[in-house]
Protein backbone atom coordinates (compact mmCIF):
# COMPACT_ATOMS: atom_id res chain seq x y z
CA UNK A 1 0.00 0.00 0.00
CA UNK A 2 1.46 3.36 -1.14
CA UNK A 3 2.56 5.03 1.74
CA UNK A 4 2.31 2.42 4.17
CA UNK A 5 6.06 1.63 6.45
CA UNK A 6 6.92 -1.95 6.60
CA UNK A 7 9.57 -3.74 8.72
CA UNK A 8 11.65 -6.65 8.56
CA UNK A 9 14.34 -8.63 10.08
CA UNK A 10 16.67 -11.30 8.77
CA UNK A 11 16.86 -14.29 10.85
CA UNK A 12 19.33 -17.41 10.65
CA UNK A 13 19.61 -20.66 12.06
CA UNK A 14 22.64 -22.94 12.21
CA UNK A 15 23.71 -25.29 14.46
CA UNK A 16 25.44 -22.84 16.27
CA UNK A 17 22.16 -21.16 17.40
CA UNK A 18 19.81 -18.53 15.52
CA UNK A 19 21.03 -15.23 15.15
CA UNK A 20 18.95 -12.02 14.76
CA UNK A 21 19.49 -8.85 12.33
CA UNK A 22 18.71 -5.45 12.39
CA UNK A 23 14.61 -4.40 12.51
CA UNK A 24 15.35 -2.52 9.49
CA UNK A 25 11.82 -0.40 7.65
CA UNK A 26 11.00 0.94 4.34
CA UNK A 27 7.90 3.12 3.03
CA UNK A 28 6.31 1.82 0.04
CA UNK A 29 5.91 4.68 -2.96
CA UNK A 30 3.14 6.21 -4.29
CA UNK A 31 1.80 3.39 -7.70
CA UNK A 32 1.97 4.80 -10.76
CA UNK A 33 -0.80 6.22 -12.40
CA UNK A 34 -1.44 6.49 -16.52
CA UNK A 35 1.30 9.52 -17.57
CA UNK A 36 0.24 12.98 -17.98
CA UNK A 37 1.07 14.64 -21.31
CA UNK A 38 1.44 18.24 -22.26
CA UNK A 39 1.79 19.68 -26.05
CA UNK A 40 3.83 22.89 -26.04
CA UNK A 41 3.31 25.14 -29.17
CA UNK A 42 6.48 24.89 -31.65
CA UNK A 43 9.48 26.55 -31.66
CA UNK A 44 12.32 27.28 -34.49
CA UNK A 45 9.39 27.25 -37.21
CA UNK A 46 11.26 27.77 -40.94
CA UNK A 47 10.18 26.50 -43.95
CA UNK A 48 11.82 23.19 -43.78
CA UNK A 49 12.08 22.89 -40.02
CA UNK A 50 10.98 23.23 -36.44
CA UNK A 51 11.26 21.86 -33.29
CA UNK A 52 8.63 20.27 -31.38
CA UNK A 53 7.79 20.75 -27.70
CA UNK A 54 6.11 19.08 -24.73
CA UNK A 55 6.61 17.76 -21.69
CA UNK A 56 5.34 13.99 -20.06
CA UNK A 57 4.85 13.48 -16.34
CA UNK A 58 5.59 9.40 -15.83
CA UNK A 59 2.95 9.69 -12.50
CA UNK A 60 5.17 7.32 -10.32
CA UNK A 61 6.01 4.77 -13.49
CA UNK A 62 9.09 4.57 -16.15
CA UNK A 63 7.40 6.47 -19.40
CA UNK A 64 8.12 6.22 -22.73
CA UNK A 65 7.81 9.25 -24.96
CA UNK A 66 6.57 10.13 -28.19
CA UNK A 67 5.74 12.91 -30.72
CA UNK A 68 3.58 12.14 -33.15
CA UNK A 69 3.30 14.52 -36.39
CA UNK A 70 1.53 14.19 -39.22
CA UNK A 71 -0.19 16.10 -42.06
CA UNK A 72 -3.97 15.07 -41.38
CA UNK A 73 -5.23 17.15 -38.71
CA UNK A 74 -6.94 13.85 -36.93
CA UNK A 75 -3.67 12.59 -36.38
CA UNK A 76 -4.83 8.89 -37.20
CA UNK A 77 -1.94 8.36 -39.49
CA UNK A 78 0.97 9.99 -38.28
CA UNK A 79 5.02 9.52 -37.92
CA UNK A 80 5.75 8.15 -34.65
CA UNK A 81 9.30 9.34 -33.08
CA UNK A 82 11.11 9.27 -29.76
CA UNK A 83 11.67 12.64 -28.24
CA UNK A 84 14.64 13.55 -26.59
CA UNK A 85 14.62 12.65 -23.71
CA UNK A 86 13.06 9.21 -24.62
CA UNK A 87 12.17 8.75 -21.58
CA UNK A 88 11.56 9.56 -17.96
CA UNK A 89 10.87 8.15 -14.22
CA UNK A 90 9.34 8.96 -11.21
CA UNK A 91 6.78 11.81 -10.33
CA UNK A 92 8.47 15.03 -12.07
CA UNK A 93 7.28 16.15 -16.11
CA UNK A 94 9.87 15.52 -18.41
CA UNK A 95 10.32 18.03 -20.89
CA UNK A 96 11.19 16.82 -24.34
CA UNK A 97 11.68 18.15 -27.87
CA UNK A 98 11.93 17.17 -31.12
CA UNK A 99 13.82 18.47 -34.28
CA UNK A 100 12.30 18.00 -37.51
CA UNK A 101 13.91 18.43 -40.79
CA UNK A 102 12.55 18.06 -44.08
CA UNK A 103 9.58 19.32 -44.13
CA UNK A 104 7.59 20.21 -47.22
CA UNK A 105 7.24 24.76 -47.40
CA UNK A 106 3.61 26.04 -46.94
CA UNK A 107 2.27 22.80 -45.67
CA UNK A 108 0.28 22.36 -42.37
CA UNK A 109 1.81 19.92 -40.04
CA UNK A 110 -0.18 18.95 -36.65
CA UNK A 111 1.57 17.10 -33.72
CA UNK A 112 1.29 16.31 -30.41
CA UNK A 113 3.13 14.51 -27.61
CA UNK A 114 2.94 11.27 -26.16
CA UNK A 115 3.50 9.08 -22.62
CA UNK A 116 3.09 5.97 -21.83
CA UNK A 117 3.67 4.10 -18.99
CA UNK A 118 3.12 0.07 -17.39
CA UNK A 119 -0.37 1.58 -16.68
CA UNK A 120 -1.66 3.84 -19.61
CA UNK A 121 -1.12 6.37 -22.22
CA UNK A 122 -1.32 9.56 -22.16
CA UNK A 123 -1.92 12.12 -25.49
CA UNK A 124 -2.61 15.60 -25.21
CA UNK A 125 -4.08 18.49 -27.30
CA UNK A 126 -2.27 19.21 -30.57
CA UNK A 127 -0.63 21.93 -32.48
CA UNK A 128 -0.77 23.37 -36.46
CA UNK A 129 2.28 24.49 -37.70
CA UNK A 130 3.06 25.89 -41.30
CA UNK A 131 5.82 28.09 -42.57
CA UNK A 132 5.78 29.52 -46.48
Amino acid sequence: TAGQTYYFQVVATTTGGTYYGNVQSFTAGAAATAPTATTNAASSVASTTVTLNGSVDPNNGNATIHFCYGTSSSLTSCTKTSGNPSSGSGGTSVVSSLNLTGLTPGTVYYFQIIGNNGVGGSANMFFGISKS
